[in-house]
């Protein structure tokens, strides 16, 4: 008759199994050689490894386990180049998609620029020529502009007001404040915006800047631009200072898209923005 087994597995001991059972739960990978076991009836456990009975199924456990790791490497590998064959055919037919599109556009652009007599562009480039307040509108006639502290505001802004009275003088009103300056906007953020958004121009460019102007291949066209920025920080003013295009639908479309560039919003006199802008006519 087969003995019996005992085996323990942390804190529980299990069974008894017959010795055939305990083989087969060796060769399954459920006992390995640490695992500790006594014959029923035996006096102590001890590890698998020290059991001669069970040296056999040890064995063939240990020989089955390098035949299944062998065989998952296998197939990870096999998984691997399947991966890889994939990827260079999705990059081949994104390449070829790229390449198709391309040409597409490129011959799109060829044809409208032959039939709406628009000009292709390259080299965009564009300069600040200055950042200055927006002037003054002279005082009502009797009243004195003064300056004030206002404790609301930041330290060291000075706001203006108007009283009414006459000056020392008996004369007309007089601009107090000639020496403050109410500047709260930031001109290296205004800068900013212009660098971030200058290319959205270029559709205003194209629509409106035809080859019938006199432009020619590797022309430069410069636009000087000027305009003002709302304290809401939106451009609400804008003229184009080219005599060609000075007046015309150039400036209604730059305003028109100029208008949604986020400035940031302030307090005090109006920024006024001297800009030029450039494109080369593609040769």
């Amino acid at each position: 008759m087969s003995s019996r087994w005992l085996f323990r597995q942390g804190a529980l001991i299990l069974g008894p199994l017959d010795q055939e059972q305990l083989a087969q739960k060796i060769l399954e990978g459920e006992l390995g050689e640490d695992t500790e076991v006594k014959e029923l009836g035996g006096e102590a456990f001890r590890p698998l490894r020290g059991v001669g009975v069970f040296a056999v199924a040890l064995e063939k456990a240990k020989a089955k386990r390098r035949v299944e790791v062998l065989a998952e490497k296998r197939a990870a590998l096999k998984r691997k180049r399947r991966f890889i064959a994939a990827v260079g055919v999705l990059v081949l037919l994104l390449a070829s998609s790229v390449a198709v599109s391309y040409i597409s556009t490129d011959l799109a652009k060829s044809k409208t620029t032959e039939s709406t007599d628009s000009l292709a562009f390259a080299g965009f480039s564009s300069d600040i020529v200055s950042i200055h307040r927006s002037a003054k509108a002279p005082p009502k006639e009797k009243d004195i502009l003064l300056t004030y502290q206002d404790s609301k505001s930041p330290t060291g802004v000075r706001r203006s007001v108007v009283a009414e009275g006459g000056n020392k003088g008996g004369g007309g009103g007089a601009w107090m404040d000639d020496m403050v300056t109410d500047i709260q906007w930031n001109p290296d953020s205004i800068k900013q915006v212009l660098s971030a958004n200058e290319r959205r121009l270029l559709s205003c460019l194209q629509n409106n800047v035809k080859t019938t102007d006199g432009w020619n291949r590797g022309d430069l066209v410069k636009i000087p631009i000027g305009f003002t920025i709302a304290n809401n920080g939106r451009v609400n003013n804008l003229w184009v200072e080219h005599a060609r295009y000075k007046g015309k639908s150039l400036e209604s479309c730059l305003l028109q898209e100029m208008g949604k560039w986020p400035f940031a919003p302030y307090d005090g006199d109006q920024a006024v923005v001297n800009w030029s802008i450039a494109w080369k006519v593609r040769s």
